[in-house]
C-alpha cells in the first residue's frame, strides 16, 4: 500500500481475500460462501473488485463447486462466460489409500451425499506454471505436479508415494499454500515454496512430524529424483499451526508468512532475519471469537473508494471532536477540517496528518459552528474528495460498571471518553 491503512472488508463467510491482476489491472478477489458450510467446504462464488471497490465480476463454477481454499485467475474458467475449460478429479488419479488420516473416523465426511463427500485428499492450494499445475493435498501430505492437458500426475513430493528422496529438513506434513517459484532452463530443477503445518494437533500424540510449523523453499530435481531444502523460516515463539497458514515469496526475495491459527504474521529477509512480526488483536470484534486468518498476503495496492469519506462530530464540555475515515483509501496524506458558521460561511479550521484508519481533530467552543466538513488531501496537495456536511451530536459514553456508579460523573465521563477514543 502507498500509505498504512486499515481496510475493512466484511462478509459473513468470506475467505482468501487478496490482490491479483485481471485484464491488466490490479483487482481484489474474495471467495464468498453461501449459507451452506460443512467441514470447511462451502458452496459459493468469487467476487472481483476494482480499485474503487466496485464488483466487476462474479465467478461461479457453472455446476462445479468453487472451493473456499483457492482462487487464482488463470485460464481454466472463462471469466466472461463461467465456462469450465479444464476439470480434474482426484479420484481419477489419486487413490484414497494415499490419505494419512483414517477414513473410518468419518472426520473427512461420511460419503452419504455430495455435501458429505469423503474428503480424503483435501486439496487446499493450486498454482500453475506453464501448462502444468501444482496441487497441495493436505490429508495425503503430498504436493502433486499435474499435467495440464491429460490430468495425469507427473510426480509426487512427500506422502506415502513420493517420487523423490527427501533430503534433511524437507519432510513436511498437512501442508498449505504450495507455489511454483522458478525452474531451471533445462526443466529438471523446480523450486517451490509451501507452508509446513508439520503435524496434527493432538494433545496425547506427538505426531510423526516435528510439531513446529515453518515456511519452506524446496528444490526438486528430476534427474536424480532428489528433493533438497533451500531455506526454512521457523515460526517465532515456537508457534505450532495445526491447520491454516501460508508462505509468500515476495518479488525482492523476502518471505511473508501467515501463521494461521495462532493469529500471527511474520516477514523474513532472504537470510531469515525478521523485519516484521505481528499478532492479530481485534479487540471487541473478536473478543468472543478467534483471531486467526486462513491466508495472508503482502501486495502493493492503490484504492480509491467510490463512497465519500465518513465524518462524525461529537461534542462534550464545549469541545467538539471530529472523527474522519475513508474506508479503503490508500492515497490521503492529510485531512483538512472545515466549519460552517451561522451565516453559512465555510471556514478552514486546520489540518491534521492522517493517522491510521481514523483521524481526529478537536474544535473549541468559539467560533460558534453549526456544521462540519473534512477534505482528503493527497500527496500533490490537491483535494481528492470531501465528506458531507454533518452537524455535531452530544458525546454519549458507554456505561462503565463500578466507575459510573460512584456519582463522580465528571471524572468518570472523562476517563470513559479517553478510553473510547483510544487514549491511555
Amino acid at each position: 500500500m502507498t500509505h498504512p491503512v486499515r481496510f475493512i472488508y466484511l462478509h459473513l463467510r468470506g475467505n482468501n481475500f487478496h490482490v491479483t491482476q485481471y485484464q491488466g489491472d490490479d483487482v481484489l478477489v474474495a471467495y464468498e460462501a453461501n449459507a451452506e458450510w460443512n467441514n470447511y467446504r462451502g458452496v459459493g462464488h468469487v467476487t472481483i473488485l476494482n480499485k474503487n471497490y466496485v464488483p466487476i465480476k462474479t465467478v461461479v463454477g457453472n455446476g462445479i463447486m468453487i472451493d473456499v481454499h483457492e482462487f487464482k485467475i488463470v485460464d481454466e474458467i472463462d471469466l466472461e462466460t463461467s465456462e469450465v475449460l479444464f476439470e480434474w478429479s482426484s479420484l481419477d488419479h489419486v487413490s484414497p489409500d494415499e490419505t494419512i488420516e483414517p477414513i473410518s473416523t468419518l472426520s473427512s465426511g461420511t460419503g452419504v451425499s455430495a455435501a458429505e463427500a469423503i474428503d480424503y485428499m483435501h486439496m487446499n492450494s493450486l498454482d500453475k506454471d506453464g501448462d502444468d499445475y501444482l496441487v497441495s493435498g493436505r490429508r495425503t501430505s503430498t504436493i502433486y505436479k499435474i499435467d495440464g492437458k491429460s490430468g495425469k500426475v507427473i510426480w509426487r513430493l512427500g506422502g506415502r508415494l513420493s517420487n523423490f528422496t527427501l533430503g534433511p529438513g524437507v519432510e513436511f506434513g498437512l501442508q498449505h499454500h504450495a507455489r511454483f517459484i522458478s525452474r531451471s532452463e533445462d526443466g529438471h530443477q523446480t523450486v517451490i515454496s509451501l507452508f509446513d503445518n508439520s503435524g496434527q494437533h493432538l494433545d496425547d500424540f506427538a505426531g510423526r512430524y516435528e510439531n513446529r510449523s515453518s515456511g519452506k523453499i524446496i528444490v526438486v530435481d528430476t534427474r536424480d529424483w532428489s528433493a533438497s531444502l533451500s531455506q526454512k523460516f521457523q515460526a517465532p515463539d515456537k508457534l505450532f499451526v495445526s491447520y491454516t497458514g501460508s508462505a509468500q515469496v515476495l518479488p525482492e526475495g523476502n518471505v511473508f508468512i501467515n501463521w494461521g491459527l495462532p493469529g500471527a504474521m511474520t516477514e523474513f529477509t532472504r537470510n531469515g532475519t525478521i523485519v516484521f512480526q505481528a499478532y492479530l488483536d481485534s479487540g471487541e470484534l473478536f473478543r468472543n471469537g478467534h483471531e486467526f486468518t486462513y491466508r495472508a498476503s503482502k501486495s502493493n495496492w492503490t484504492g480509491i473508494p467510490r463512497e465519500n469519506p465518513a465524518l462524525v462530530a461529537l461534542t462534550h464540555d464545549e469541545i467538539t471532536t471530529l472523527y474522519v475515515s475513508w474506508n479503503g483509501d490508500t492515497e490521503t496524506k492529510r485531512w483538512q477540517f472545515y466549519g460552517v458558521d451561522d451565516s453559512g460561511k465555510e471556514v478552514l479550521l486546520g489540518d491534521e496528518a492522517r493517522s491510521g484508519f481514523e483521524t481526529s481533530f478537536s474544535v473549541g467552543a468559539k467560533p460558534k459552528l453549526i456544521a462540519f466538513r473534512a477534505a482528503a488531501v493527497v500527496s500533490d496537495g490537491n483535494v481528492a474528495r470531501t465528506s458531507k456536511l454533518v452537524k455535531s451530536k452530544p458525546q454519549i459514553f458507554p456505561y462503565v460498571p463500578g466507575k459510573d456508579d460512584s456519582g463522580d460523573s465528571g471524572d468518570n465521563a472523562q476517563a470513559a471518553m479517553q478510553s473510547e477514543n483510544g487514549e491511555p
